[in-house]
């Protein structure tokens, strides 16, 4: 044919005899003789060739080949050094096989795509994160250990998205407030300190003007941790908030908006 003229004579194969798989019945196949078929450097150029040597073929492009040895066993063709050992094969006589039906390695191929997707996915997480952790410790040098982690990592995710600066700290609430604190509770000693004073003083007081001691402690008491309960509720809901203007800022994600918001409900 015309379109090899530009090979050798030595390096065209002479006969090559493709068996072509029936594409319903596998063990059925019928033999085509082509002759002075040229070489080929690739699959893809090996499924080009067969195409103008066998026009009545559909899908050619898409199905599988291979090659026969001895016992009648079977080799795919699946890559382009697979392709190069069939050739020396081949020059000493062997069959080719083609299967005209949809090949399995594309299938396998598409597959491979979505795991290399995946892989991309993942890929982009871990350079976020890295970068995420090469901006916080930048933070630390210039400004020192003065704030938190959790609001540094906050402070370094605003920076990569372009709602902060590296030099001023932001103006949002969060990063001005204190944080919410869990309210002090009495140790043991302490709790039987108290009542040892209340009973010695209600021993030395008159009784006239007796209140039980323990009484009015156990009052204070409760009216103390009602207000630091107010006072923490107050300090949780507003680092929420802030969280929240965050999330609309989009300097943190919704995941990440969640978690944080988790961690400060722990305190109520």
């Amino acid at each position: 044919m015309a379109a090899f003229d530009i090979f050798e004579e030595e390096d065209m194969l002479p006969v090559l005899e493709v068996r072509v798989l029936d594409g319903t019945k596998k063990t059925s196949f019928r033999v085509r003789r082509l002759t002075n078929f040229p070489p080929a450097e690739t699959v893809e150029e090996m499924k080009s060739a067969l195409k103008i040597f066998m026009p009545d073929l559909k899908n050619v492009d898409n199905c599988e080949i291979g090659y026969v040895l001895d016992r009648n066993k079977k080799y795919t063709i699946e890559t382009d050094v697979d392709l190069q050992d069939a050739f020396q094969h081949l020059r000493n006589g062997y069959q080719m096989w083609l299967d005209p039906s949809p090949s399995k390695s594309t299938a396998k191929k598409q597959h491979g795509s979505k795991v290399s997707e995946s892989e991309k996915v993942q890929d982009k997480v871990r350079r976020k994160e890295d970068q995420v952790l090469a901006e916080m410790e930048e933070l630390k040098r210039v400004h020192g250990n003065t704030l938190p982690p959790y609001k540094y990592r906050l402070w370094a995710e605003m920076i990569i998205v372009g709602t902060a600066t590296r030099e001023t700290v932001p103006d949002v609430p969060m990063f001005a407030a204190n944080p919410a604190k869990r309210p002090r509770r009495e140790t043991l000693a302490e709790t039987l300190a108290t009542v040892g004073h209340s009973i010695a003083n209600a021993f030395l007081k008159p009784e006239s003007s007796q209140e039980p001691p323990a009484t009015v402690q156990k009052e204070q008491n409760k009216n103390e941790t009602a207000k630091d309960k107010a006072s923490l509720r107050s300090e949780v809901i507003t680092q929420i908030k802030d969280l929240f203007d965050l999330k609309q800022m989009g300097a943190i994600t919704e995941q990440e908006y969640e978690a944080k918001k988790l961690v400060l409900l722990e305190d109520l």
